[in-house]
């Protein structure tokens, strides 16, 4: 969960996007509306639930993303979507994308590795989402493959990241022993 606070748009944190209709910025078919452009963000609610009071040209609908210094929510020059899991999962509010985010959130970007992660991240991945976004045979193969993240980051969120690391340590453990037992037993009832 994120909270805008004041300053936050004119630090790029959170970027206001403009798009002609909620399917349309689902999809990632926005824009971000220029700081320059920003009247008033004035941030009114409970943490879960408010508004954000902003001037704009014209009335459309209207998302809050993170900062990066992108025009679009999903694609193009590292803006604050999760590229490759929107692209895979089809929208910017997919719960398992809100993971990843929240997971970019509270854990990378708060150290300077993480940052330097997420920056890489942003040069490279808007042209691989390009190509995941058009073939679905991709984004079925992109999205099998980023649960098992999805899932180490939701298990970090939840009970913290040396606590998932050990439960993944445990389970390949577990893993490793078990297919060593069935190695052992097929090569016993081979000969």
């Amino acid at each position: 969960m994120s909270v805008v606070n004041p300053g936050d748009f004119e630090a790029g944190i959170f970027v206001i996007y403009h798009a002609s209709s909620r399917t349309a910025l689902e999809a990632g078919n926005c824009v971000a509306i220029p700081v320059s452009q920003i009247l008033i963000s004035d941030y009114v609610g409970d943490g879960k639930v408010g508004s954000v009071t902003f001037w704009t040209s014209s009335l459309s609908v209207f998302g809050i993303g993170s900062g990066g210094g992108g025009t679009s929510l999903t694609g193009g020059g590292g803006s604050g979507g999760c590229f490759i899991a929107t692209a895979a999962f089809g929208s910017y509010f997919n719960p398992y994308v809100k993971i990843l985010r929240d997971f970019r959130y509270i854990f990378l970007m708060t150290s300077e590795l993480g940052k330097a992660f997420v920056g890489w991240y942003y040069w490279v991945s808007p042209p691989i989402a390009d190509a995941i976004r058009t073939r679905s045979f991709i984004k079925a193969v992109v999205r099998m493959a980023l649960r098992p993240i999805v899932g180490i980051s939701y298990l970090s969120l939840t009970i913290g990241v040396v606590p998932a690391l050990l439960m993944l340590l445990f389970l390949a453990a577990v893993a490793f022993l078990g297919i060593q037992r069935l190695y052992r037993h097929s090569r016993q009832f081979l000969r």
